[in-house]
């Protein structure tokens, strides 16, 4: 039997904490087709956020909801943003969270953190990182225009970080000084 989706080149949605949801299920739908989760009223996430003398606060547990450019809850405070705590619990850092934050120079990971989105720190003023050995991604242009960022400290081994899937136009990020646990 031929899939209905055969011919079709599309982004797709699935939505959010639905688990029957598997990688098996999206290959054999058919088409060419590039799989996200949903996140419009999405419940499977709980993310909250605090601003307090230059610090924010990101908490909660599960992935973060995906914010359009310049639309995170945030943006409008961004430049008195200077550092960054996620908490554990977080999973993902989404795409363009963070973008902007030019006085930004230092970021908390936690390790329940898996993934790091597209242009997520994007032209921020990051002088070091600290990468958790539970990141296995890293999207495109996350780290882009961070020209002040020269030192990436990664908790896991050099065999570890080979395995961490980084996006096109992270030069910065891949060029930095990494030290290993």
């Amino acid at each position: 039997m031929k899939s209905s989706f055969s011919r079709v080149h599309a982004d797709a949605t699935y939505p959010c904490g639905d688990a029957s949801w598997t990688a098996e299920k999206m290959a054999t739908s058919g088409g060419t087709l590039t799989w996200q989760a949903d996140h419009t009223d999405c419940l499977c996430a709980t993310v909250t956020w605090e601003l307090v003398d230059g610090v924010l606060t990101v908490s909660g547990s599960g992935e973060m909801p995906y914010y359009e450019p310049e639309l995170a809850p945030w943006y409008d405070q961004s430049e008195a943003i200077e550092k960054i705590v996620i908490s554990e619990g977080i999973t993902s850092v989404s795409e363009f969270a963070f973008q902007g934050c030019m006085n930004l120079t230092a970021v908390e990971l936690p390790d329940s953190l898996t993934t790091i989105g597209d242009y997520a720190f994007d032209s921020c003023g990051l002088t070091a990182l600290v990468v958790p050995a539970s990141v296995t991604a890293i999207g495109a242009e996350a780290f882009k225009l961070c020209l002040s960022l020269t030192d990436v400290y990664y908790a896991g081994d050099e065999t570890q970080k080979a395995a961490i899937v980084i996006g096109e136009d992270n030069n910065v990020l891949i060029n930095a000084t990494w030290h290993y646990n």
